[in-house]
Order: C-alpha cells, then structure tokens, then sequence
C-alpha cells in the first residue's frame, strides 16, 4: 500500500499509528495538506451505502470527518487532499467524493486495491 509522507528534515520520525485520533499532525501522512470551511465538510456528512445493508456513515467532529461502516463502532478520521478528496488518517485509505449538479452523490472508498463505491441516501 503506498501512502503520501512528508519527510520535515531536523524532526523527530513518528510511528504512522496514533491512538488518538484527533492530533493530525501524528497520525498517517503528517502535517494537514489544506484545511477546508466547516460548511464545506458539512456537505458531506450524511448517510450511504455501498450496497443493501451495507451503510457509511460520514460524520463531523470539528475540523475533521469521519467515517464508520456498518455496526463497527471504529470511525475513522478524514483529512483533506482537496476539496472532495479525503485520505483516512488511521490507515491510508482514500474517500473520493463524487458530485452531480454540484450535491454530493457518493463517493468512492480504496484500501489498496479494493475499491468500492457508495451512494448517498440521506
């Protein structure tokens, strides 16, 4: 799995893993690519499935998304690449999220070479 560093010359390394999840500047890809509005990240927060039964649920906790799957209580942090591009800080995993006449639609989850799309339906 390739994931994105930044190597700040005269720092201390950090492990990639973070118990808390909330100190992006520790967690998976370092320091914050960009940093977006609250009403931005708002856009996306709601409810998706990738299939029947199958829900995503993206949710907002200050400056961050989350995303939970299923009935595994884990949500995992989302930062920021771009406006609609989000890489989990836990793992690496990637969010893409689509639009259609500018309202979010679904978005596309990678974890390595997994890919699965998920459509909004709240």
């Amino acid at each position: 799995m390739k994931i994105r560093k930044t190597l700040d010359p005269d720092t201390d390394l950090l492990e990639s893993i973070c118990e808390n999840d909330r100190s992006v500047g520790h967690m998976v890809g370092g320091v914050e690519t960009i940093r977006l509005k609250p009403e931005v990240l708002a856009r996306y927060v709601g409810r998706y499935e990738y299939a029947p039964n199958q829900p995503a649920v993206i949710s907002m906790d200050g400056d961050l998304l989350f995303l939970q799957e299923g009935a595994n209580p884990l949500r995992l942090p989302l930062t920021p690449w771009s406006e609609t591009e989000f890489t989990s800080r836990t793992n690496g995993d990637q969010i893409a999220f689509q639009l259609q006449a500018g309202k979010v639609s679904g978005f596309r989850f990678r974890s390595g070479n997994d890919v699965k799309n998920a459509i909004r339906k709240e």
